[in-house]
């Protein structure tokens, strides 16, 4: 868990990534994108060896390259995008909340995450219920559905 505590703590980062990546891509520049992402593997990648093998720090370590990587990315990402010339103009001002977009971007959204959220729930609930009992009684079809997907996923 101290993992995903880590990179959680980067949710700010990955989000200033991923909307500055769609700026880019908005406009026309899906290279740049790329380009961020590669450097964002190389500090990853020397970020976990020096961490991780030279400081054993284990899964911390591996968590900070990572977050720290992501923060590399944005920090190239915001500088590439000051100095290009853009046909847009980004600025703080822009980067406020609107009260009716916003309210129609949760007409939509509560809906589907409230759907996909009992949706996840009922199939963990269900999985408790089948999946035992297909690993007790290997070939005993419950339905053919779920028969079909234990005899490819789980009687191996």
């Amino acid at each position: 868990f101290l993992y995903i505590r880590i990179c959680s703590a980067g949710i700010v980062i990955i989000i200033a990534y991923n909307v500055i990546s769609g700026v880019l891509r908005g406009v026309g520049n899906a290279n740049l994108p790329l380009l961020f992402v590669g450097i964002a593997c190389v500090v990853n990648i020397l970020g976990d060896l020096l961490l991780v093998g030279v400081f054993h720090m284990d899964v911390a370590g591996a968590a900070i390259a990572t977050v720290f990587a992501q923060f590399v990315s944005v920090v190239c990402s915001v500088v590439v995008l000051r100095k290009q010339d853009m046909p847009i103009e980004f600025s703080r001002e822009q980067c406020r909340i609107y009260k009716e977009e916003l309210g129609r971007i949760l007409n939509v959204g509560i809906p589907i995450a409230l759907q996909e959220t009992t949706v996840q729930i009922c199939q963990r609930c269900r999985n408790k219920e089948i999946v035992p009992q297909i690993k007790k009684k290997r070939y005993q079809q419950c339905d053919s559905g779920v028969w079909i997907l234990s005899t490819l996923f789980l009687c191996k």
